[in-house]
């Protein structure tokens, strides 16, 4: 079998078009598109005799331009058609790799009202390319995906736990050596020291320098002693409805925040174009704190995990994870944070059955829900995007800050999925013959 893999916005990372697992470059290796490409893959090199990430599907166009690979797999007579191409990420960005079988990877799904003022079918996330014919679904149940004629995607269920590893399963990419050794695999950046261009090419460019000394001291890394609890906030870069802006503003909003005990790490995936404007507009809001100095050094950082040596240690880093039941990603993302042993604050949602797990899982959630709610407008390439989006008051962050100063000793979960009609038993057989397809 010969089998592609792409996600969005790869073409500056990728050292050639077409390279093996081995030297694909990720921006970071545990959430969204990215992440589960990467913990797909020990699967998909079992299924696949010549297995290919591709930095940008849409450069092949022509039968000429398939040369580079034909020379790879060393078959000069091989057809588009005995490829198969695998695309992960949102569903907005899909991309079609011409002439293959292509069939979507998706570990999303919409749960707000979202609606769009342009006339593209992409935008609001639940067509893909007629070029499409399937979805695997890393979801407990069908999400009645479209083509842009109105027929039917067929989609495969294979669970929203499917492909997360424990950490010893990851497989490792490449990643810059750092003058370094605290906190090997991970990348941080303090706001004050942020750089939109050195972020955006920390993985293909210089190393970042060392991990900041306040962000060791926060992590427990540093003689300087007891600080503040590190909060982890996944930040979608490609959910228009997400919440992260909004915790910031909470968090601005504290006469004192680091008083209060809490430093916020945020954690961008599904980089888009985007992501660095974003980043700038969270640190101008940073500065616009009477304690903005102090907030910038100590308080806020920007991380991702850059290898799988990080997996193990994130757990012992931060003191629980923040998330939005609403987000797209959410099921998949929720389950491979706790799967790491960290601890879940959950918004939107006040119960396990709403977020779908068993009510028998021995876990351990502090669950929020919204008191507030807002419509964000946000423009993309398909026209403007409208979604009314939960949104977290100034009582609801303060019952957060207490919640963790109170928290104690956590143990680890035992996260139970609810029964669904709709996963196979053995999900890695029908990933197996949806690939043979």
């Amino acid at each position: 079998m010969n089998l592609i893999l792409s996600f969005p916005f790869a073409r500056h990372l990728q050292p050639a078009s077409l390279v093996r697992p081995s030297r694909a470059v990720f921006n970071q290796i545990l959430l969204g598109g990215q992440g589960q490409l990467h913990a797909l893959l020990p699967q998909l090199k079992t299924a696949a005799a010549n297995l290919f990430v591709c930095a940008a599907p849409e450069i092949f166009m022509t039968p000429e331009s398939f040369e580079p690979l034909r020379e790879a797999i060393r078959r000069k007579s091989v057809s588009e058609r005995e490829i198969t191409h695998l695309r992960f990420g949102p569903t907005r960005y899909s991309c079609v790799l011409k002439g293959t079988r292509n069939k979507s990877v998706i570990a999303e799904r919409e749960n707000r009202d979202i609606y769009s003022s342009g006339m593209s079918p992409f935008a609001v996330g639940d067509v893909l390319p007629a070029a499409f014919s399937e979805a695997l679904l890393l979801l407990d149940a069908p999400r009645g995906l479209r083509l842009p004629d109105g027929g039917k995607v067929a989609e495969h269920v294979l669970g929203a736990g499917f492909g997360i590893p424990e950490p010893e399963d990851g497989l490792e990419a490449p990643h810059p050596a750092r003058a370094d050794d605290h906190l090997p695999g991970l990348d941080v950046m303090a706001a004050a020291d942020f750089d939109a261009a050195l972020w955006e090419a920390r993985r293909t460019g210089d190393p970042l320098p060392a991990v900041p000394e306040s962000f060791l001291a926060l992590a427990g890394r540093h003689p300087s002693g007891a600080a503040p609890s590190l909060v982890l906030v996944p930040w979608n870069m490609a959910d228009p409805g997400g919440f992260a802006v909004n915790l910031l503003e909470r968090y601005l909003d504290e006469p004192d925040p680091l008083r209060r005990g809490v430093a916020l790490a945020l954690m961008p995936f599904n980089e888009t174009f985007e992501t660095p404007a974003r980043l700038n507009a969270a640190i101008a809001s940073i500065k616009r704190h009477p304690l903005a100095q102090a907030l910038l050094e100590r308080g806020v950082f920007f991380v991702s995990v850059a290898t799988s040596r990080a997996l193990p240690e994130l757990g012992s880093l931060f003191s629980c994870f923040v998330a939005d039941a609403a987000d797209p990603e959410f099921s998949w993302s929720f389950r491979r944070l706790c799967t790491l042993g960290l601890r879940p604050v959950v918004f939107g949602a006040e119960s396990l059955e709403e977020i779908g797990l068993d009510a028998d899982s021995a876990m351990e959630i502090d669950f929020f829900p919204f008191e507030l709610s807002d419509v964000v407008h946000q423009p993309s390439p398909f026209g403007a995007i409208h979604v009314e989006a939960g949104r977290i008051s100034r009582r609801q962050f303060r019952a957060l800050l207490n919640a963790l100063q109170d928290g104690g000793e956590h143990r680890g979960n035992l996260l139970r999925d609810r029964p669904s009609a709709f996963v196979a038993a053995d999900p890695r057989a029908v990933l197996q013959k949806v690939l043979q397809g």
